[in-house]
């Protein structure tokens, strides 16, 4: 029996920002082998609200997890996902109920106007 994909599910239920475990997998593997041009000239990025009301309210979730990774155009993406009290990715047992959220609006090129003292 095949089982249904995540993207499938993930637009059933009109959630934003999210991605198959098998984008994030190649996507943090990515990061880890070191693909990306200058990793030390990011210096944020920025997260929508959706994607932390999304992942607080699935079920039983009590922490949120991040992962880096280098997306298929060779930007730096920050994916989150939802996790129990012993950081045990939820999604890995449950993907109809639990989703990987990519977050993905790095400074630069996605700067905010204004000036931070972070920068």
């Amino acid at each position: 029996m095949k089982k249904k994909s995540n993207l499938k599910l993930n637009t059933m239920r009109n959630l934003k920002n999210t991605i198959t475990l098998e984008t994030a997998i190649r996507w943090v593997k990515n990061w880890r082998k070191g693909t990306i041009i200058n990793p030390t000239f990011i210096k944020s990025i920025s997260m929508e609200r959706i994607n932390f009301d999304q992942v607080l309210a699935e079920p039983n979730v009590t922490r949120v997890k991040s992962y880096l990774g280098v997306n298929d155009q060779n930007q730096m993406v920050l994916l989150i996902v939802g996790t129990d009290d012993f950081d045990n990715d939820l999604f890995a047992n449950d993907p109809s109920n639990h989703h990987i959220y990519d977050f993905s609006k790095v400074c630069p090129p996605r700067c905010a106007p204004k000036f931070s003292p972070l920068d």
